[in-house]
């Protein structure tokens, strides 16, 4: 697996995932989300970075 963030957002289908500096981010400007966490494998590696299913509660300020 490469060395470094190798992820900052990914998506499968309609869901979205975010790593946990991007929680926190937008936990910090008051995003009304739900998260749930999700472990990510790469080539049967996991990920070291925690990621995390987002369900936005209304639309995200950019």
């Amino acid at each position: 697996m490469p060395e470094g963030r190798l992820l900052d957002y990914f998506s499968l289908g309609l869901i979205n995932f975010v790593p946990a500096r991007i929680k926190q981010l937008l936990e910090q400007n008051e995003a009304e989300a739900f998260f749930t966490e999700a472990s990510v494998t790469i080539e049967d590696e996991q990920y070291p970075e925690p990621f995390f299913l987002i369900a936005p509660r209304d639309m995200l300020p950019v």
